[in-house]
């Protein structure tokens, strides 16, 4: 679990480092974001971005972009209805685009059972 002004790292190929949570989807009642929810950052640092992919122009993202994302691992605890527990070091976030597609096409995180459930286990058959 993790709530606004939280710093997240990234977990894909985008190349951005770090970026800062400021709202979390489904009702603006809420507190915290689990595995799987979605949320709504602004990039804070970048690490490294490609000019051209593919002999193609490629917009990058730059510091202070508003970016959609969705928690791919949290430092707490997340529960099970089969009873068993998960929990991973760093708070991670993956960026999606509008559709609901991933901005890239590298994870670099395991993934949880709670995001199996979602439309993305079409996109990454591998990992599952």
């Amino acid at each position: 679990m993790f709530q606004k002004l939280t710093t997240l790292g990234v977990a894909d190929g985008t190349g951005i480092g770090w970026m800062q949570i400021f709202h979390l989807y489904r009702g603006s009642w809420r507190r915290y974001a689990r595995t799987g929810d979605f949320t709504k950052a602004a990039i804070k640092t970048i690490i490294t971005y490609p000019r051209y992919i593919r002999g193609r122009r490629y917009k990058p993202l730059r510091v202070g972009y508003v970016v959609r994302s969705l928690a791919a691992a949290t430092c707490s605890w997340s529960r099970f209805y089969d009873g068993t527990r998960t929990r991973f070091l760093n708070n991670t976030a993956i960026i999606i685009k509008r559709r609901g597609l991933f901005k890239s096409k590298y994870l670099y995180t395991p993934l949880s059972r709670c995001i199996r459930r979602n439309q993305y286990r079409i996109l990454f058959p591998s990992f599952f």
